[in-house]
C-alpha cells in the first residue's frame, strides 16, 4: 500500500475515515503478524505508515533514522520513507502536547494506567507540559514508589487528581472491563482513556455517573493524523474540528429515558429526524423480535422474564451507530442495561412532573394513578443517576428546543 495503518489486530480503528475526511485517499488498514513485520518494513513499499499495537518498539530496529520524539520516548508509530530512507515520528507524543496544553497540571498527581509504549509517550508529554508527580499501574512491574500493582493503589488514592489510561482493555469488544474502581479515589477531577472505540468506555462511564470530567481517544486519533499528513508533506483539505466533530456525528446516538407518556418516543422520531439519525423504540423493536408485546409478555410471562429479554435486545442495539434510541421506561433498573447504552450514546432523561404522565392500560405497571406514582417514586433518582443531561419535559417545544441546544453544544466542544 502507499499509505496507512499497521498492527496486529485492528477491527476497530477509524484511522482510515478519519484519514480520508482530511482529503487522504486510498489510505489502508492492514494487519500484520508478527512474523511478517521485519519484511513487511524493510520492503519500503509505501511512502508512509502508521504504527499500533504491539508494534511501536519493535519497528525502530528497522529505521534509518529517529525523529526526537521517538528517542525521548521509545516509541514509534509513524514512518516516512523519505528517499529510500525510513524515518521515526511519534505523532503519540506530537497530539498529546497539543491535547494537553489546556490542561491544568501546576500541582496535579497523576496516575497512568498501563506502562508500554503509549504511556510513555503520554508521560514524556505530560513532563513537557510541566507535571512533575507521575505514577504509573502495571500488571508486570511494582517498585512501590512509583510504580504499583492494580490491586495495590490504596496508598494513593488521596492523592491522585488525574487519571489517564494508556492500555487497550476496553477496546471494543472489551467495552464493559475497567482496570481500576475509580470512586476510590477521593481527589479525583479528570479521567481521560486513549480508547475511542467505544466513545464511552467503562472507566469514562464510572466518571460520568460520579460527575467528573472525562475525554476518550477520539481526539488523539484525529490531531494524530493531521500531524501524520503535515509531516508526510500531504496536501490536508480539511481542520481537525471538523474532522473530529464529523466522526462524532456519524458514530454518537442518542438515547431517551423516562417515565412511560413522557414523551420519548415523538422527541426521539422528532430528533431523529433534525439530525439525520435512526430511529429505533425498543418497545416496538420488542415486538418485533419477540412476535409478543411488552404489556402481553409482562401480563402472561412476568416483568422478569420481559426485563431479561429486554436486556438481550438492549446489549445487542447498543452496538449500533447514528441512532437515536426511545427505550421502555423500566430499562435504567438493569444497570448493565445502562453501560450497553451509554458506551455510544449521549443520555436523555424527559423529567416530566408526575402530574401530566398518564395512567395508561397498555402499561400492567402504570395501569392506574396509583400504581404510576409507586413507579415514579422507585425510579426517578436512577433516571437522574443515569441521564447526561435531565430536560424539563413539560412542554414539547422547548423540550426539543433544550435537547437541540445540548446536542450542538456536544458537538462543538
Amino acid at each position: 500500500m502507499k499509505y496507512g495503518l499497521i498492527g496486529k489486530s485492528l477491527p476497530y480503528s477509524y484511522s482510515k475515515t478519519i484519514h480520508n475526511l482530511f482529503g487522504l485517499d486510498n489510505y489502508l488498514i492492514q494487519e500484520i503478524n508478527p512474523d511478517s513485520l521485519k519484511n513487511y518494513i524493510l520492503k519500503k513499499d509505501y511512502s508512509f505508515i502508521n504504527i499500533t499495537i504491539p508494534y511501536k518498539e519493535e519497528v525502530i530496529k528497522y529505521l534509518d533514522n529517529l525523529d526526537e520524539s521517538v528517542i525521548l520516548t521509545n516509541s514509534c508509530n509513524l514512518i516516512i520513507n523519505k528517499d529510500n530512507k525510513l524515518i521515526g515520528y511519534n505523532t503519540d507524543y506530537l497530539a498529546f502536547i497539543d491535547i494537553f496544553n489546556s490542561l491544568s497540571l501546576s500541582n496535579k498527581k497523576v496516575l497512568i494506567l498501563g506502562t508500554g509504549a503509549t504511556s510513555r509517550s503520554l508521560s514524556c508529554a505530560l513532563k513537557y507540559l510541566g507535571l512533575k508527580d507521575i505514577y504509573f499501574a502495571s500488571t508486570s512491574k511494582c517498585d512501590k514508589k512509583t510504580v504499583f500493582n492494580y490491586d495495590n493503589l490504596s496508598s494513593i488514592y488521596n492523592d491522585i487528581d488525574y487519571i489517564f489510561n494508556t492500555t487497550p482493555l476496553s477496546t471494543y469488544p472489551n467495552e464493559l472491563k475497567s482496570l481500576i474502581d475509580n470512586n476510590k479515589f477521593n481527589k479525583l477531577s479528570y479521567v481521560y482513556d486513549c480508547v475511542y472505540n467505544p466513545l464511552f468506555s467503562k472507566l469514562l462511564i464510572d466518571a460520568s455517573y460520579s460527575k467528573i470530567k472525562c475525554d476518550n481517544g477520539l481526539k488523539l486519533l484525529t490531531v494524530q493524523a493531521y500531524k501524520t499528513l503535515q509531516l508526510a508533506n500531504i496536501k490536508i483539505n480539511n481542520n481537525i474540528s471538523n474532522v473530529y466533530n464529523k466522526i462524532r456525528k456519524d458514530i454518537l446516538n442518542i438515547v431517551f429515558i423516562g417515565m412511560p407518556s413522557c414523551g420519548k418516543t415523538k422527541i426521539g422520531t422528532l430528533i431523529s429526524f433534525e439530525y439525520n439519525y435512526n430511529f429505533v423504540d425498543l418497545d416496538d423493536l420488542y415486538t418485533r423480535v419477540y412476535h409478543i408485546s411488552p404489556k402481553d409478555e409482562i401480563s402472561i410471562n412476568k416483568e422478569t422474564i420481559f426485563r431479561e429479554k429486554e436486556a438481550h435486545l438492549v446489549k445487542e442495539i447498543s452496538n449500533s451507530i447514528h441512532t437515536v434510541i426511545s427505550t421502555g421506561g423500566g430499562v435504567i433498573l438493569n444497570k448493565d442495561n445502562m453501560i450497553n447504552l451509554k458506551k455510544n450514546s449521549l443520555i436523555f432523561f424527559i423529567d416530566r412532573p408526575l402530574e401530566d404522565l398518564e395512567s395508561r392500560q397498555s402499561n400492567p405497571l402504570t395501569s392506574n394513578y396509583d400504581l404510576l406514582k409507586k413507579t415514579y417514586i422507585e425510579r426517578i433518582d436512577l433516571y437522574k443517576k443515569y441521564a447526561d443531561y435531565i430536560i424539563d419535559g413539560k412542554t414539547l417545544d422547548s423540550a426539543l428546543d433544550s435537547i437541540k441546544e445540548k446536542i450542538n453544544e456536544y458537538f462543538n466542544s
